[in-house]
């Protein structure tokens, strides 16, 4: 545990160091997998080995990722993002690639949706869905 959270620390700094000049961000977020960190740092999601070393920007979208989370094999990382004016929840692979959107909220819809996504889904996970309102429509 104590070497875990040693390589996060190194992970931090060297993030940190070389991107000291677009200011102070704060790193958050994290989740790790058997031998990986993913963390979302300045609005994209990063990753880094579990042991410590130099970390690998993901995404480098104009939209904000956050929440990201490794599927149980380490192979992906799903995580909620803002890249046309709704949040949605995406998948990536956890080596990097293009994301892929899961969920999606129709636009100009009257009636409120919901949003719902099986990302990492087993027999014994509920399914997990969202209320959610469109943008323009009213809720209730």
């Amino acid at each position: 545990m104590r070497e875990l959270l040693l390589g996060f620390g190194l992970c931090i700094l060297m993030i940190s160091a070389a991107h000291a000049e677009d200011g102070t961000r704060m790193l958050h977020d994290p989740d790790i997998s058997a031998d990986r960190i993913v963390f979302v740092y300045a609005g994209d999601l990063w990753t880094a080995p579990a042991t410590g070393g130099e970390g690998r920007r993901l995404t480098a979208h104009v939209g904000t990722e956050s929440s990201p989370k490794f599927s149980p094999d380490g192979r992906w990382i799903a995580f909620s993002a803002q890249y046309d004016g709704n949040t949605d929840v995406y998948i990536i692979p956890s080596e990097g690639g293009n994301p892929k959107r899961l969920t999606a909220v129709i636009p100009n819809s009257r009636k409120p949706s919901r949003r719902c996504w099986n990302a990492f889904r087993t027999k014994d996970t509920p399914r997990r869905c969202a209320p959610s309102t469109p943008t323009g429509a009213a809720a209730g």
